[in-house]
């Protein structure tokens, strides 16, 4: 055994052929990407049989077959925690999960080794406010496909078996990318192919860098100017002075602005509150209970803030679309509000309000993500209307083992004005102080969208705009996110 001094080892394998469905591949080329999400969403549940790619099979087949089963997965997901056990008998769910147009698969064995399997093809995203996914911009890498190994050295890493590993799946797979490298440095300790660069990491850290350097020559370059000018400016080194606002130029349009407002009533169902409570359920028991509550579910707080929506200034901000995709494809009648009210309530979600050539809004719930933050219980890997559930493996044996301390807000409320809209800064100063009276909380802002710069606070309890929750719905939480910023 041929030990190393690195403190972790990796080994890093790319391939150039697509591990996407070719089912979906076609799908892609047959619509070139004039369809929306919920055209996809039809498309894949009429396949008949999992995602499938013969690459990706073969991929994970190797892992189950290399010399008699020695690196098999103990467990495997499509993201962290890794927590699903690998049956190697059964393996057409890893197969699905790398199959889909920019799949990941996840897999370790226990103290052995970790491994990352990123599929590079075009992901599926929605565009925020509209009902067509957004095209790709971003030309399609040389190598669609990679396979990343990390062996720890606390884990007694065999150097000579990994080079050996590496070598083997190269030939298995018939490929011309092939390092294995210092994990914590980046350099590279053996090229297969002499086509690698010497660091793995040297384009990542010049990257960081440049971002660095462009931003605090920007901020120079904005004290400058405004300083010449004799305004007010933000400066970060001094905490004293007050950020400016920007005043709207003559022939400019003015800023998205965007209303914050946070409560502290749980804007859960109560009936799901108190079900958790004792936490002596498994996976079907809660899969039973979330399907017998969907579209049944109700909270007052949550009633009382779409009906604020509903009936202020007789309807001025009513909204007209809503839904639980950015895309609110449904239209708003304000005399049923039970289905967005019964939405607002389930656990997990957010709901998204809007009216046209006035706002977009979201409204969400942060006691589900408490209750789980870093826990055994996790959002479903495939998302629909319909099962909208949280599964987990192994039953929870105590509230202590996954309870987080809950915020001192359980909900947010962020509204956007669009440009030419009638919520002007005036108007939106008063709606804002309106909303935080009707709820009862001091917790309120107006911030410039562009400049994230607070502009106007209730109370001053609020210092800057919180951070969405990186749940399964938070790449649609802003529809004004500039479209040069999503990569698809």
């Amino acid at each position: 055994m041929e030990a190393t001094n690195c403190e972790n080892i990796g080994i890093k394998i790319q391939i150039r052929e697509n591990l996407t469905d070719p089912r979906i591949t076609k799908f892609l080329e047959e619509k070139d990407w004039n369809f929306s999400l919920k055209d996809f969403h039809t498309f894949l549940d009429s396949l008949e049989r999992p995602f499938y790619n013969e690459r990706a099979r073969q991929i994970v087949e190797f892992f189950v077959n290399y010399r008699d089963g020695l690196i098999c997965p103990d467990r495997y997901n499509s993201c962290d925690p890794i927590k699903y056990p690998f049956d190697k008998n059964d393996i057409s769910d890893p197969i699905a999960e790398l199959s889909f147009p920019a799949g990941d698969l996840y897999m370790k064995k226990l103290r052995k080794y970790l491994v990352l399997i990123y599929n590079k093809s075009y992901a599926i995203i929605g565009d925020g406010g509209v009902e067509k996914v957004l095209r790709p911009k971003r030309v399609l890498p040389e190598y669609m496909g990679v396979i990343t190994f990390v062996f720890h050295k606390q884990w007694k890493i065999d150097r000579s078996f990994v080079e050996q590993l590496l070598r083997d799946f190269c030939e298995y797979l018939k490929a011309d990318y092939g390092i294995m490298y210092d994990d914590k440095t980046g350099e590279v300790l053996l090229d297969l192919f002499g086509n690698a660069e010497k660091n793995i990491y040297e384009e990542k850290w010049k990257s960081q860098k440049e971002t660095e350097e462009y931003f605090n020559n920007l901020m120079q370059k904005a004290l400058a100017n405004q300083q010449s000018q004799g305004q007010e400016i933000a400066d970060p080194q001094n905490q004293e002075q007050k950020p400016a606002i920007r005043q709207q130029e003559p022939g400019k349009q003015p800023p998205i602005l965007c209303l914050c407002i946070q409560v502290k009533p749980n804007l859960t169902d109560p009936r799901f509150v108190e079900f958790m409570q004792n936490w002596d359920f498994d996976r079907a028991k809660l899969n039973t209970f979330l399907h017998d509550l969907w579209e049944k579910s109700h909270n007052e707080y949550a009633e009382k803030i779409i009906r604020f929506f509903c009936t202020y200034k007789d309807g001025f901000i009513c909204p007209d679309k809503y839904g639980y995709y950015a895309t609110m494809g449904k239209e708003f009648d304000a005399d049923h509000i039970e289905i967005p009210v019964a939405w607002l309530s389930y656990p997990g979600v957010r709901l998204h309000l809007s009216k046209k050539r006035m706002y977009h809004g979201s409204i969400i719930s942060d006691y589900w993500y408490t209750i789980t933050n870093g826990c055994d219980i996790k959002n479903p890997k495939k998302v629909t209307p319909q099962y909208v559930g949280i599964l987990t493996n192994e039953l929870v044996k105590s509230r202590a083992q996954i309870f987080g301390q809950f915020p001192d807000h359980m909900g947010t409320i962020l509204i956007w004005t669009m440009k030419r809209s009638k919520l002007d800064m005036e108007r939106c100063k008063e709606l804002l102080v309106d909303l935080c009276t009707y709820m009862d909380t001091d917790s309120g802002a107006i911030i410039d969208e562009e400049t994230d710069q607070i502009i106007f606070n209730v109370e001053e309890v609020l210092e800057k705009k919180p951070v969405p929750r990186k749940n399964w719905l938070s790449w649609l939480l802003n529809p004004f996110k500039k479209k040069d910023d999503l990569k698809s």
